[in-house]
């Protein structure tokens, strides 16, 4: 039987690990000898070392004595080696893909949302991407629909390849061109978008692996590839950001522009903030609200782009 003994010194930060072994096989321990009810037993010294009994005769009040018998040398016995374990590390490297709305209103003057978003992520200093580019695989698509092409509702632009690390020039070259010829007609078909790109990272496999992640940045309340106006898509959206975090994809969302504006809103359903607030709950695991009874009976938002 072997034993472990694990030694923890704080002070000095250190971790002692000892194994032990008990006696070689065959050493013999003395054992106490005289007649029954003597008490005159052999001691033992420091370090094992062994008084031995008087020898036999030496006493005849002692009766017959046994000659003791050495236990053998006390030196160290090879205990074997402690079990060994191998521990591989590797820095976690979470993967981003940047989702951005590119529906008309995002480039609806007077003030359009489009610049300081892209500025925000997109600035070579000050930028998200600039900032984490080191440690985060990025990667980018931005989406919108028309009217006029609902046969390949969502119309995705995405940055070729995989996420990558030190990806900001791809990004912002893809990004930068998606507004060249906006078109003032595009819709939010959030919902279809997610579940199009939740596709792609699940196909992405990752060496070494780590978490994934969409940020969503919208300015106004979804609508869905079958309908178009009004923007009935926030439990379509919703579904797409569950079934992706139950996927193991999680969701943050930045909301701009007009979906942060309550008096702009259907206060009569769940949209624009609240909207909000339920893709980011669905997007953590979290419960998402219930939406009001009105919901049934409403036409929802007013098309906003």
């Amino acid at each position: 039987m072997r034993g472990l003994s694990l030694g923890l010194s704080l002070g000095l930060f250190s971790v002692l690990i000892g194994c032990s072994a008990d006696k070689a096989p065959g050493s013999v321990i003395p054992r106490p000898t005289g007649t029954a009810g003597s008490s005159s037993l052999g001691t033992g010294g420091q370090g094992g070392a062994f008084t031995p009994l008087p020898t036999a005769g030496a006493d005849p009040g002692l009766g017959v004595i046994e000659t003791p018998i050495d236990a053998g040398s006390d030196a160290p016995v090879e205990a074997g080696t402690c079990d060994d374990q191998t521990i591989q590390t590797y820095e976690t490297v979470p993967t981003v893909q940047l989702v951005v709305d590119t529906s008309g209103s995002m480039f609806t003057p007077p003030n359009p949302a489009w610049d300081p978003l892209f500025k925000a992520l997109m600035d070579p200093t000050n930028g998200v991407v600039a900032m984490l580019q080191d440690k985060v695989r990025f990667g980018f698509t931005s989406y919108t629909s028309t009217d006029a092409a609902a046969a390949t509702c969502p119309t995705l632009v995405s940055t070729e390849g995989d996420p990558k690390i030190k990806n900001l020039d791809p990004i912002k070259t893809k990004y930068s061109s998606v507004a060249v010829m906006p078109d003032p007609n595009g819709n939010t078909p959030t919902g279809p978008a997610i579940v199009a790109v939740t596709k792609q990272l699940l196909a992405f496999k990752p060496d070494p692996p780590g978490p994934k992640f969409i940020l969503l940045v919208t300015d106004g309340d979804p609508d869905t590839c079958a309908v178009f106006n009004p923007n009935c898509g926030q439990d379509e959206s919703i579904k797409a950001v569950q079934d992706a975090y139950a996927a193991g994809i999680g969701t943050f969302v930045i909301g701009i522009g007009d979906i942060t504006n309550d008096s702009k809103c259907d206060a009569t359903m769940r949209t624009c903030k609240l909207h909000l607030q339920d893709i980011a709950n669905a997007g953590a695991g979290k419960p998402v609200a219930p939406n009001t009874q009105n919901y049934m009976y409403s036409n929802s938002s007013p098309k906003k782009g």
